[in-house]
């Protein structure tokens, strides 16, 4: 029963298109020491190594939780910059499967969403038209990976403190979304 409800929540938990073979290191090339920010977080991918994010980030991780289901074991680390800028990757056998983070966004200003913005987003919208529909991409807030199916979440503020929605995307089209005081 514990497993069934733990790849509900995962499944529930919005995340990037695999863009780097699963567990390698970052690229030949590749920045490193990015420290713990939005670029270096949004350069995490799935099947990524703690060591691999620890040379990418020039910081090295710490242990936040740990569980051993018959011998597979899923660990979650953290990463963080200061108590409210952070990200975590939980990592299951080693390979990250689940990735979230608070406080990070990528420079610049991104107009604020409107209810109305939201109510446009339909079933199957593309993150494209997504993009389109807001005037920005949004910031990455992570990804998941259940078994090869890969989600990618982002969040756009609105225009009232505390007002937001976030969107999650597998394939590149709209599986859920949420909304909070937008106006």
């Amino acid at each position: 029963m514990k497993l069934r409800t733990l790849a509900l929540v995962l499944l529930l938990v919005p995340a990037p298109a695999v863009a780097q073979s699963a567990g390698a290191a970052p690229a030949q090339g590749a920045q490193t020491n990015l420290g713990v920010t939005y670029a270096a977080f949004r350069s995490i991918q799935p099947g990524m190594t703690r060591e691999a994010i620890d040379a990418l980030t020039g910081v090295q991780g710490t242990l936040a939780s740990s569980m051993n289901m018959g011998g597979s074991v899923s660990e979650t680390w953290s990463w963080k910059k200061g108590p409210l800028e952070f990200f975590n990757v939980t990592f299951n056998n080693g390979k990250a499967m689940m990735s979230l983070q608070a406080g990070l966004s990528p420079a610049g200003n991104a107009p604020a969403v409107s209810l109305a913005q939201f109510n446009q987003f339909a079933d199957g919208i593309t993150y494209q038209q997504a993009v389109q529909i807001l005037g920005s991409p949004g910031t990455f807030t992570g990804f998941t990976d259940v078994m090869g199916m890969v989600s990618q979440g982002y969040s756009w503020k609105g225009a009232s403190l505390g007002s937001m929605m976030t969107a999650s995307f597998r394939d590149g089209k709209l599986t859920t979304k949420f909304q909070a005081g937008l106006r």
